[in-house]
């Protein structure tokens, strides 16, 4: 059995349709979340999450703000639950776990209850612990995932976190049915996106393949719903290629971690045309100045070179994760499978046999 054919790439294909059955669905698919979201007024969302669960809510925050009209907060778990918690009956919390194992979010859930704020729990997993630690278990469409490297996952999840927000903004009466459908149909434009990029990454990688499969380090850099992006690609290549991968926002960059810049360095710059694209740009040039191992995902067509890839379709930039995402999962993908970098090193046995993230339960836990 050709273990990443089943799996990860397997997921990475499954995204597109999942994400449109999805969108179709978005009113049935979101309504039980709306309506505890509308039974009051909220000053804030909290999203509690860790790992790719919380890269997820990084890439859909900006658009939640938006049509919310509410502050969107990012939290992860252990913060929320040693350092950050000051909530209020104002405060409309939610913790998030693809599995509903993760022992951390767990721990969120109870400190909830404890507290007296209602604890929901938003999984692709609704039967796990969830289902007992929760006081509403709601499942975000994820349609089957059971891989420790999240790749459907954390887009169904940005997808779900979006709709909820156009649903809730709708139930206000903040969005009229045009401009909801209008969202909608930006938001399939992605999934057009996303399937040029499987369609097309084959090409790119062939002509990128001498410095993506040499790669040592790299640096994923975005901004704005991106900034997630990044965040994940870092995770994403970190956990398949096993490189040191860091994410950072395009100016954060700029301010220390580019001293350390040699010519073996790799950069992926995530371009999405908003009014960032001329400072990413800029950045992406200056970059070539240090190192030919450069890539962009961009929409520029004055940007030229092998390691420039484009998709068909320009959306609005809180929306551009829903396909950016699917660039950083088969870069990490491809150079996986060519170099055959999956195999674990035989000592991180003994670490988790220390020190693990996932419940008990999570050996049972089949989705796919």
């Amino acid at each position: 059995m050709d273990y990443t054919e089943l799996s990860m790439l397997r997921y990475i294909r499954e995204t597109p349709a999942q994400v449109r059955a999805n969108i179709e669905n978005g009113q049935e698919l979101t309504k039980r979340m709306v309506e505890l979201y509308l039974a009051r007024p909220y000053r804030t969302v909290w999203l509690v999450a860790c790992g790719s669960s919380c890269n997820a809510g990084y890439c859909a925050r900006y658009y939640m703000k938006q049509y919310l009209g509410v502050e969107v907060k990012i939290v992860t778990p252990f913060t929320f639950n040693h350092y950050e918690h000051d909530m209020t009956p104002d405060d409309f919390v939610v913790c998030i776990s693809q599995s509903g194992c993760s022992t951390n979010t767990i721990e969120s859930l109870q400190l909830c209850r404890k507290l007296g704020i209602h604890a929901i729990g938003l999984t692709g997993n609704i039967h796990s612990d969830f289902e007992t630690e929760a006081d509403e278990v709601i499942d975000f469409g994820l349609g089957g995932e059971k891989l420790d490297f999240v790749t459907k996952g954390v887009v169904t999840l940005t997808a779900f976190l979006m709709l909820f927000a156009l649903y809730a903004a709708h139930g206000q009466g903040r969005l009229s049915e045009q401009a909801l459908a209008e969202q909608k149909r930006q938001m399939l434009a992605c999934m057009d996106n996303y399937d040029a990029l499987i369609a097309g990454y084959p090409a790119y990688f062939e002509a990128n393949k001498q410095k993506l499969l040499s790669m040592e380090r790299v640096y994923l850099i975005g901004a704005g719903a991106n900034y997630g992006t990044a965040l994940e690609g870092a995770v994403k290549i970190g956990e398949t290629v096993h490189i040191l991968a860091v994410g950072y926002e395009v100016d954060e960059f700029i301010h220390g971690p580019q001293v350390q810049l040699t010519p073996n360095y790799n950069m992926i710059f995530l371009d999405p045309g908003d009014e960032t694209s001329a400072r990413i740009q800029q950045a992406w040039k200056a970059a070539h100045k240090m190192t030919d191992r450069v890539f962009i995902l961009s929409n520029n067509q004055m940007l030229q070179g092998a390691g420039v890839m484009r998709v068909p379709h320009l959306v609005s930039e809180p929306l551009s994760p829903l396909y950016s995402l699917a660039f950083v999962q088969l870069t990490a993908y491809y150079v996986a499978q060519t170099n055959d970098t999956w195999h674990q090193h035989p000592l991180l046995e003994d670490f988790k046999a220390v020190l693990s993230g996932k419940s008990a339960s999570y050996e049972a836990y089949d989705c796919t």
